[in-house]
């Protein structure tokens, strides 16, 4: 097969189907689907039993690991020339697999598409190939997200890359970033949205948002990024790594917020996690920081504020 689609699987038995459906849609029918149930409870095996009874559709039972130890298990059974990635919640569009594969050209090692989030909106990227300038002009766009990429699976192979199965968030931009560092090739992009969100209120994420009970696996998304941070310290140039550390403090705000509405009293868990930031970053950095997203948030609010006024003249 010429792709591999892996598709971790957790409780996620009534909103299988449409991704089953989108999947045998496809325009390109030369891949082969790898679905993981992650020790679910539900009826997601019957659901899996029904549709996945072919060589090209099968699936595999583990215990319950996360969704990184779920795409491990699909990568050490893959046998594509490139991977994707889907969670078992979301979908992809008739031609995702298409649009993403013809863009494997020589000197490309990464596809990337446009994809829709939750609330209906398309994020679109830069066609820019030079890794370190794409990066940097995508952090804010969520430029290591996992989903809406097809990668090489050589490179991945040849580095034996793999998720951090210990990081319940953004363990997946962990490892985009590790195959960032590897490929030598560059990136080819296209306006092609390959990827919709769809909302799963049962979602590790939404859980937490959506309960009165707070949980410190909010914090993972900053230790990732100073993982990544790290990672990439000595490979990308001053201007991008400034992007990254404002993306990684952009991160510590919002688990601050999410800690507040969450009614988290608990001093030593933002200590700990500012004191993982001061080690990449310096006081008068962060606020700089500070101030320039405060600069953001008023211009957005004068922008919208004027957009309203022009709309009633």
């Amino acid at each position: 097969m010429k792709i591999s689609v892996i598709v971790p699987c957790y409780n996620v038995g009534n909103l299988l189907q449409p991704l089953l459906q989108c999947l045998k849609e496809q325009d390109c029918q030369d891949f082969e689907a790898i679905f993981v149930n992650d020790g679910s409870t539900d009826d997601t095996v019957a659901v899996l039993e029904k549709y996945c009874d072919n060589e090209r559709f099968r699936w595999i039972d583990k215990q319950n690991g996360g969704p990184g130890s779920a795409r491990n298990v699909g990568l050490d059974n893959a046998s594509g020339d490139y991977v994707f990635f889907v969670d078992g919640d979301d979908y992809i569009f008739p031609q995702s697999l298409s649009k993403l594969v013809d863009l494997f050209v020589d000197g490309v090692d990464v596809a990337v598409g446009a994809f829709v989030n939750i609330d209906g909106i398309t994020t679109y990227y830069p066609n820019v190939p030079n890794k370190d300038k794409w990066l940097r002009l995508t952090f804010a766009k969520g430029g290591l997200t996992l989903v809406n990429k097809m990668f090489r699976r050589s490179v991945i192979e040849q580095h034996h890359l793999r998720f951090d199965e210990q990081a319940r968030k953004s363990e997946d931009h962990l490892f985009t970033a590790g195959y960032m560092l590897y490929c030598n090739g560059g990136i080819s992009v296209t306006d092609y949205p390959v990827y919709r969100y769809v909302l799963n209120p049962m979602s590790i994420s939404n859980r937490e948002e959506t309960t009165q009970h707070f949980s410190n696996t909010i914090a993972d998304s900053v230790y990732v990024s100073i993982k990544i941070y790290k990672l990439l310290e000595g490979y990308l140039s001053r201007a991008t790594l400034m992007e990254l550390r404002y993306d990684t403090y952009h991160k510590y705000r919002r688990i601050r917020h999410a800690a507040h509405v969450l009614n988290c009293k608990d001093k030593n868990f933002y200590q700990d996690i500012y004191s993982e930031i001061r080690k990449i970053m310096p006081v008068w950095e962060i606020v700089c920081f500070a101030i320039r997203r405060r600069i953001s948030i008023i211009t957005k609010s004068l922008r919208r504020k004027i957009i309203r006024w022009w709309k009633r003249l």
